[in-house]
């Protein structure tokens, strides 16, 4: 009779183990999907910080490119400039040559 009553209250037992189990392994189960749940939204996370850090760093190139495109512009202006300036004074130190090279024939060698 006692070993019935052991076998008997056994699958209780068994029963509330089993209980035990699920409960736990449903709530392990649940802090699990909860990790997922964070470390996914962590990562969506850094994914949207590194892509506006990705465009903010492509806005600072795309301005460092204006920049030089700006100030080569300039420099090609300001030498284009000085060729013309090199130019038109040598056209001019040309004239004041010839003028000169008139007078003196004029003064000296034309009487």
């Amino acid at each position: 009779m006692l070993i019935f009553i052991i076998f008997k209250s056994m699958p209780i037992q068994n029963l509330k183990i089993v209980k035990k189990l699920k409960f736990l392994v449903a709530s392990k189960s649940q802090t699990n999907q909860q990790i997922v749940d964070q470390v996914e939204e962590d990562a969506q996370t850094h994914r949207i910080i590194n892509n506006q850090q990705e465009r903010e760093d492509d806005r600072r190139v795309d301005h460092a490119r204006q920049e030089l495109r700006s100030e080569n512009e300039l420099a090609n202006n300001m030498s284009s400039r000085k060729t013309t300036a090199l130019g038109i004074s040598v056209v001019i130190n040309l004239i004041l040559l010839a003028a000169l090279l008139i007078t003196w024939y004029l003064i000296f060698l034309h009487k």
